[in-house]
This record gives structure tokens, C-alpha cells and sequence, in this order.
């Protein structure tokens, strides 16, 4: 049983990392795809070889996220310490929001007006799109702090005529970003919490329903369920399907 399929003894933290290791290849990919379209409209600069390291640093990071979200929902992680998967959730993101800021720190100083929006541009909707770690906390803030804290530091470093709307942009988007990710992992991880409690509820009635309380052993329902799973079975797959019935006589003395 790995560390989604738990069915008891999960806190609310940990069913937050499940949520978002679940949907860590999508947003892997997506900063790839991102990134790519950004080298694309700064490839008439000529630094091309910068910009094909700065692609496959972000893939790097990407098959980095992929492989730690593949190991977790496979439970090859469900014996190393709690203290790895909080690493992996938060340190990882972290990595991919340095590098994409690194990025356009480095873009910043030589990129044409153009350039710069595509950049800007593609930098906020990462952001935007980073909602989705917002299931889980340190996974969102790792990722856009660190991004947008470069940029700003590169419009610094590189001033531009536009650079104070840019940076008050950026700054703004950074504290709406966290406020109201902060608010919807609150609700998110309540909602997770909730369907977690409702399973094991659900769980539970299922076991009550299908056993003797007498006995603990399979009811007459389990029996039922079981024997009309068999046949459907044995119906697909073409094959015999064999019953041994025993007779115990004077079975109440078993009983009492």
C-alpha cells in the first residue's frame, strides 16, 4: 500500500502531498512547452547555446519533478521518512521556479522591448498556472517566490523605462499569488481531509455490511457478491468454474 492508498493515519499535510505529486507531470511539462516558446523569441538574439542550456535545465528539473511524483503515487517512497517527501515537494518547485528566474535575469540584459513582454508574459502565466500547487503550500510559494524574486532583481540589474510598472506588477502578482493560494489550499486540504474520512467511513460500512458479527466470517451478502463475481469471471474468460458444498450436521453445536 503506498502512500496515496493509505486508507487510515493520514494527516491533512499528507494527503496535500499526494494531491500534488498527482498532478506534477502536467505542470513538469507545461514549464518545459513555456520555456521553449520563450528561447524561441529570444533565438534572434544569437545566444543560442545560453538559451538551449536554460531548455534543458528546465527539463532537467522537469524529469527531476516527474520521477519523484512517479515514485511517491508508486509507493517506492513509502518507506523513506516523512522528511524526503516534504523535501521533494517543496525543494523541487523551488529548483524549477530558480532556474526559470535565472533565466530571465539573464534575458533581461540583452532581450529587445518585444522580447521582454514574451518573457514577462510567459513568466506571469507560469505563475497563474502554478495554482495547481496550491494544494499544498510550500510546493506553491517555492515555486513563484524565487521566479518572480529574480525577475524583479533583473529589472533591477537591467533598469528600463518600463521597469517600475514591471516591478510593482510583479510584486503585486507575487502577494495576490500568495494570499489567495494560501486561502485555496486551506480549502482544498479541508475538502481532501474530508474525503479522505468519508472513504474510510465508507470503507468501514462495507466491512460492517459483508461480516457475521457473530463469527467475524463473510456474511450471506459477501457470499452472494463473491459467488456472482466468480461466475461473471469464469463467463469472460471461458472457463469452468467449480463449487464444493459441505453439509455439517448438528451445526448449532458449532455455533454455541
Amino acid at each position: 500500500m503506498n502512500d496515496k492508498q493509505a486508507t487510515s493515519g493520514i494527516r491533512p499535510a499528507a494527503l496535500a502531498r499526494a494531491a500534488y505529486f498527482g498532478s506534477a507531470h502536467f505542470t513538469a511539462a507545461a514549464a518545459v512547452v513555456a520555456g521553449g516558446l520563450v528561447a524561441s523569441a529570444f533565438w534572434s538574439s544569437g545566444r543560442h547555446g545560453g538559451l538551449l542550456l536554460w531548455v534543458a535545465a528546465l527539463a532537467g528539473v522537469a524529469v527531476l519533478r516527474s520521477s519523484s511524483a512517479l515514485a511517491f503515487n508508486r509507493g517506492w517512497l513509502a518507506q523513506q521518512p516523512e522528511r524526503l517527501h516534504e523535501l521533494l515537494a517543496w525543494v523541487v518547485p523551488a529548483l524549477m521556479g530558480s532556474v526559470w528566474g535565472l533565466g530571465g535575469w539573464w534575458m533581461l540584459g540583452f532581450g529587445e522591448p518585444g522580447q521582454v513582454l514574451v518573457l514577462i508574459s510567459f513568466s506571469i502565466g507560469a505563475v497563474m498556472g502554478s495554482i495547481s500547487n496550491a494544494v499544498y503550500w510550500p510546493a506553491h510559494v517555492g515555486f513563484f517566490v524565487p521566479l518572480m524574486g529574480l525577475l524583479v532583481i533583473g529589472l533591477l540589474d537591467h533598469p528600463r523605462p518600463e521597469s517600475p510598472v514591471l516591478i510593482g506588477g510583479a510584486v503585486l502578482i507575487t502577494a495576490l499569488m500568495a494570499v489567495q493560494g494560501r486561502a485555496l489550499g486551506r480549502r482544498l486540504g479541508e475538502a481532501l481531509s474530508l474525503a479522505h474520512e468519508n472513504q474510510q467511513l465508507a470503507h468501514r460500512l462495507a466491512t460492517l455490511s459483508h461480516t457475521d458479527a457473530l463469527t467475524g466470517l463473510p456474511n450471506r451478502r459477501a457470499w452472494d457478491e463473491r459467488l456472482a463475481g466468480e461466475w461473471a469471471r469464469a463467463r469472460r474468460e471461458a472457463h469452468a468454474l467449480g463449487m464444493l458444498v459441505i453439509d455439517v450436521d448438528h451445526f448449532k453445536q458449532f455455533n454455541d
